[in-house]
């Protein structure tokens, strides 16, 4: 799976959507629902990467889903609108 950076690229059994679709919502990782949240990657990553990345560095979904807004905007590929968007979703 080396030097595929878009999700869009990943077989479509492998997209969060596809496979919420198909299996639904509720077989898809954190970091999969966290990548249909953000829409898309940004800074080298792909948006399930950008999301395995916010929960790795936050340990969990609890402390991620409690951190500012405008902490999670200075995330690499995340921005303002992603941090409201998931700052929204989890409140």
């Amino acid at each position: 799976m080396a030097n595929i950076y878009r999700v869009k690229d990943l077989p479509a059994d492998e997209r969060p959507r596809e496979k919420a679709i198909q299996f639904g919502v509720e077989t898809l990782s954190n970091s999969e629902l966290i990548a249909i949240l953000l829409g898309t990657g940004g800074s080298g990553r792909n948006a399930i990467e950008l999301g395995r990345h916010l929960l790795k560095k936050h340990d969990h979904l609890f402390a991620l889903s409690k951190t500012h807004w405008r902490m999670l905007a200075h995330e690499p590929g995340i921005g303002t609108a992603k941090a409201i968007r998931l700052s929204a979703t989890f409140e």
